[in-house]
């Protein structure tokens, strides 16, 4: 069945877990590094567009905002401005998505409370802000 824009299910799952197990996995700590470092840039630079959203502090009620804005950030990123650590995460996610694997935004429900936008990369979930990469089949 095809997906849904922005609809939180992995296709082809078969295909995106062993993608995301051959490229991702064994370089977990340093896609975490990646997306924390690019996170910790997106909210300075996103805080002083929209400090406040529907009477609300930055980042509450701007996850689509920052999922946009890192999907924007990743394509346009230069892998001679990370840290190393960040460049290897980068790297991993590059050859990841050259052999297929997909990055995406998606929406979901997170713990019955709120709306949540998020990335899923792979067979991994990526939410703003609170929640670490987990893989996204196992949640």
């Amino acid at each position: 069945m095809p997906l849904l824009p922005n609809e939180p299910r992995i296709a082809d799952e078969a295909v995106q877990t062993g993608l995301t197990e051959q490229y991702l996995l064994p370089l977990i700590d340093e896609l975490a590094t990646l997306f924390v470092g690019l996170r910790h840039t997106l909210d300075v630079e996103l805080r002083k567009v929209r400090p406040v959203k529907q009477g609300k502090p930055y980042p509450l009620g701007q996850c689509l905002e920052i999922s946009q804005a890192l999907l924007q950030r990743l394509s346009q990123l230069e892998p001679a401005t990370l840290e190393p650590e960040a460049a290897r995460g980068f790297q991993a996610l590059t050859h990841f998505v050259r052999q297929g694997g997909l990055v995406r935004q998606v929406w979901g429900d997170l713990r019955g409370d709120y709306f949540q936008n998020a990335l899923l990369v792979g067979g991994f979930m990526w939410m703003w802000p609170t929640i670490p990469l987990t893989l996204a089949s196992r949640r």
